[in-house]
């Protein structure tokens, strides 16, 4: 019966089409005029026909729902409101049910029925790929490349820096000896000659620092990000952290001599403060190295004091934050983060490095007040570059980024630094 109505309401659509193209082009003679009456009669012919079947199954459902009821015993309004059971289905059952429920929607355009199936079946679901999960996009790709924390390499901008050109290393002339005092002589006397004045040079050498990484440029074209600048920038940053490590220290081996280094060739243990505590930190000591003591001549002479500050490792800062001084008052004196003014210790700022010696052991070196551009002499004999070489692996497929430099440094004025360190 319905597909008969079905039939009937498409063949009456296609009338309406053909009766549409009629009117439009216009009734021009005796034979458009006759089709337009037959076209017409068969509209409402088709209509009369579909009112009929209409009818006619409206009767059958409600035959039907009476027998239903006779043998159910159960007003067929209750038994619409129960649910039927759903069967259970695999995923690939439940696709395969629903991929028919369209095709038959698409054939018959029945969409009570197509509803009917489809709920039956349940919904598609993205956990099975084949219900529907292949359509969801795995994962979300943010263009944003998270770094590592890095560590503060405050002594390398810190220090005086010399560039060598054109020579294999650097001397700096210093004075070794005042000349002796004068004394006191007769009006016509020329006094004692001098014997004490000398002389004395700083040579600082530089030594190559180098090292290479290889990226396929498959990588480098198909990165959603710019790797190749992710590249350069980690390594500029090893290259800084090796130069401020060493600057502090450095062995002065083939390298930069460190000013944390007790060394005759650099610092010696005679610019050394040690802490009056057995192995713990003390205010009064950071004022002996400022000051020195009646006991001891070692301290920060005032001529170095504009430019001086001292240099500590921040788990070393953590430690002196909590001084007090034997009034009660803490050693350290907050600085603003919002301003741009540093915290201070008798006056001079505080600076951090990672670099800097933080393990607290007897005789080991923590804390250091200098004068950083008087005391140590950094030479760069070749800026740092990082070339991209193209060819030098190309069996391989794949490009070079190779950084390189000249560099060395090492403590020219020990009278401008004193160290701190443990008893």
């Amino acid at each position: 019966m319905k597909d008969k109505i079905q039939y009937k309401r498409q063949r009456r659509l296609e009338v309406y089409h053909e009766l549409r193209s009629l009117v439009d082009r216009g009734i021009k003679n005796a034979e458009d005029e006759q089709a337009y009456q037959r076209m017409i009669k068969e509209q409402n012919d088709l209509k009369a026909d579909i009112d009929r079947l209409e009818a006619v199954d409206k009767f059958k459902t409600e035959l039907d729902e009476v027998t239903e009821e006779e043998r159910s015993g159960m007003p067929v309004a209750e038994t619409r409101n129960q649910k039927p059971e759903t069967p259970t289905l695999t995923p690939e059952q439940r696709y395969e049910s629903n991929k028919r429920a369209i095709y038959d929607f698409w054939r018959t355009g029945d969409r009570a029925a197509f509803m009917q199936a489809t709920a039956e079946t349940r919904d598609l679901q993205m956990d099975v790929d084949a219900a529907g999960g292949y359509t969801v996009q795995y994962e979300q790709f943010i263009k944003e490349f998270i770094k590592l924390e890095r560590n503060i390499n405050y002594c390398y901008g810190a220090v005086r820096h010399i560039e060598l050109k054109k020579a294999r290393q650097i001397t700096i002339p210093a004075l070794g000896a005042e000349v002796a005092d004068p004394t006191f002589t007769a009006e016509i006397s020329m006094g004692n000659e001098d014997s004490s004045f000398a002389t004395k040079q700083h040579a600082i050498s530089v030594y190559p620092n180098a090292e290479y990484i290889q990226v396929t440029p498959d990588l480098l074209e198909d990165s959603a990000i710019n790797l190749e600048a992710e590249v350069r920038d980690s390594l500029a940053y090893k290259q800084a952290y090796v130069k401020n490590y060493n600057i502090i220290n450095g062995d002065g081996s083939n390298g930069p001599l460190g000013f944390m280094v007790a060394s005759a060739l650099g610092i010696n243990t005679d610019r050394d403060v040690t802490f009056a505590a057995n192995n713990a930190i003390d205010a009064d000591s950071f004022k002996d190295a400022k000051y020195g003591t009646s006991s001891s001549e070692v301290g920060l002479h005032p001529m170095w004091w504009p430019g001086a500050e001292w240099v500590l490792h921040p788990w070393i800062m953590g430690d002196v934050s909590k001084l007090k001084d034997s009034n009660g008052l803490y050693l350290l004196q907050p600085g603003s983060i919002a301003l741009g003014s540093p915290d201070r210790i008798e006056g001079f700022p505080v600076n951090l490095d990672h670099s800097m010696p933080k393990t607290k052991t007897t005789g080991l070196y923590l804390a250091a007040l200098w004068n950083p551009k008087a005391a140590y002499a950094a030479v760069n004999g070749l800026d740092q570059g990082i070339r991209r070489l193209n060819e030098i692996a190309a069996r391989s497929n794949l490009i070079e980024f190779h950084s390189r430099c000249k560099f060395g440094g090492k403590p020219v004025n020990p009278q401008a630094i004193i160290r701190l360190k443990l008893a």
